[in-house]
């Protein structure tokens, strides 16, 4: 066990670990991309299910959480004096923030559709 944790510490095994990762990153954003092209006539409403275009954000949490450990194990002075890390947290608030908005627009649907069924708020964040 002690001789593969040195193994993955070295830069070159590092390296193909987080291309790989950024790899499957793209392909789980293919495999979206073709799900909702398959079913585009529920994916173009606001009616589709929340899961379908949230696979990728298994990767964001992974990616949060390592850096989360990259900040305890550095420190948040080291990790900020790093410029390539203020790219990864504007990349995390992004995703983030496009996840809880979509959360957001999904719960208020919801919200609206079970108070009237019928009014216009409860159409446009359904059926429009």
């Amino acid at each position: 066990m002690f001789q593969l944790g040195q193994i993955v510490r070295t830069p070159v095994i590092k390296f193909l670990l987080h291309s790989s990762s950024y790899i499957w990153f793209l392909v789980l954003l293919l495999v979206e991309s073709i799900i909702a092209e398959q079913f585009r006539d529920v994916s173009t409403s606001r009616n589709q299910p929340i899961y379908v275009n949230s696979i990728h954000m298994v990767w964001v949490v992974g990616f949060f959480w390592y850096e989360c450990k990259e900040v305890w194990i550095e420190g948040l002075r080291s990790y900020l004096l790093d410029w390539w890390n203020f790219l990864d947290i504007v990349i995390l608030s992004m995703y983030l923030a496009s996840f809880a908005l979509r959360i957001v627009v999904y719960l208020s649907g919801k919200l609206y559709c079970l108070a009237d069924s019928a009014s216009y708020y409860c159409f446009y964040f359904t059926d429009a």
